[in-house]
């Protein structure tokens, strides 16, 4: 057989499936439609996961490895026992214990009067923008490696005379239009107006809560709040070597000084960089694992579906095999009908799942502050289209089959 042969009779294969699979077309966008969900489950779930991990490799690489972190102990709250926040008191203690640690950084997630889940109205020259706040002391930049990118962070003497000033994040810079210049621009957030003194790097999408949209001085923040806000701290150990020793230290200081009994869970975990990134990423690959796993049993369900459906298909086209058959048409021509057909319900719900996929994905991250992209790798969607087809081959390994040994009398005197 010619090349000019071959394409021919390709051609017309394939137009014969796409031919069948218009004539039911309702049938068939049904019956992609597990397929579609599962696909679109699957592509959402590794790119958000990627997204989350480029973001953990992003925000350790900066930390470093001597960084160690001090928060609240979430795990008591959600036990339903009394969780005492830390305070000045806490800061004040850390900062006088310089053995082997470098100037302990302190910072807080701030709320406003008016703040909603996705935080709170801030406004520029006419355009406004929901957005996080967070409250820090001057040394954050040394502890996260991050800084300015024009302008100047906060001294301690902002803090200490309570200055209405703040930086903003970059991203919010640009949706704002705001630029620094010999005039600082005043910012709008609720009811206060700050005057910007600095831009730094990024948005508020931080794995480790370090970053905000708007960053101001704690003394500032502390003045807004009427109660103690609770406090987060890091801080670099000067000696890698002697990181252990240095958590055992802070954590028998931390205790007494919240006055916690021995028996009693403590109020904070310490953790380094290396601990938080083992951490972030268990937890990551244990979710991905269990998303998976019920996104599979969706792919079996959908499966199923293509198998009943192309063999309800064989058994209405059963006079239209008959005549292929008595007119010379072989089993293995009748059995790549029946394949093709079942390979491009899966190829097509695979495309359709990967574009669904990716949207939702997007729409998923745009809630998640920790998530600075949606990330799907490009062997994600090969090996996603491959699968498909290998997946609606067998699904229509079993009517493929039932066709092919139809008989051709048979099938004839069948009305």
């Amino acid at each position: 057989m010619t090349a000019q042969a071959k394409f021919y009779y390709l051609h017309n294969h394939l137009r014969s499936c796409l031919n069948e699979l218009r004539s039911h077309a309702l049938r068939s966008m049904l019956t992609t439609l597990g397929i579609v969900i599962a696909v679109a489950g699957v592509i959402s779930i590794v790119a958000i996961t990627e997204g989350m991990n480029h973001s953990l490799v992003k925000n350790f690489s900066q930390l470093g490895t001597e960084t160690m972190m001090v928060r609240q102990n979430i795990f008591k709250a959600m036990n339903n026992d009394v969780l005492q926040p830390m305070t000045e008191r806490e800061w004040f203690a850390l900062q006088n214990l310089q053995t082997g640690i470098s100037a302990v950084a302190a910072f807080s997630r701030v709320e406003l009067p008016g703040t909603g889940v996705s935080g709170v109205r801030i406004s520029y020259a006419g355009r406004s923008q929901i957005g996080r706040l967070l409250a820090t002391s001057a040394n954050l930049p040394q502890m996260t490696g991050r800084y300015p990118i024009d302008g100047r962070y906060f001294a301690d003497s902002d803090s200490d005379a309570r200055r209405r000033v703040c930086l903003v994040s970059e991203e919010l810079a640009a949706t704002l239009n705001l630029q620094l210049g010999a005039n600082k621009p005043l910012l709008q957030i609720g009811n206060f107006q700050l005057q910007v003194i600095g831009i730094m790097p990024g948005g508020n999408r931080d794995i480790l809560g370090t970053s905000a949209d708007v960053y101001l001085p704690l003394g500032f923040a502390m003045q807004l709040n009427p109660k103690d806000i609770a406090l987060e701290f890091g801080f670099r150990s000067l000696d890698e070597s002697n990181t252990e020793h240095i958590k055992r230290q802070v954590n028998q200081l931390l205790r007494q000084i919240q006055g916690t009994r021995p028996n009693e869970t403590a109020n904070f975990v310490i953790e380094n960089a290396t601990e938080l990134k083992q951490f972030q990423t268990d937890t990551l690959g244990t979710i991905r694992t269990v998303l998976l796993l019920v996104i599979a049993i969706s792919l079996i369900v959908g499966c199923i579906g293509i198998m009943n459906v192309m063999l309800a298909s064989v058994s209405e086209r059963t006079r239209e095999i008959g005549l292929l058959r008595a007119i010379g048409a072989s089993q293995s021509y009748i059995q790549s009908l029946v394949l093709t057909e079942a390979a491009i319900l899966t190829t097509v719900g695979a495309l359709a799942g990967i574009l669904l996929g990716l949207g939702i994905a997007t729409i998923i991250a745009a809630g998640i502050p920790q998530i600075e992209q949606v990330i799907l790798p490009p062997a994600a969607v090969v090996l996603t289209v491959c699968c498909a087809i290998l997946v609606g081959i067998a699904c229509g390994a079993l009517p493929a089959r039932k066709a092919a040994l139809l008989s051709p009398i048979t099938a004839l005197n069948l009305e």
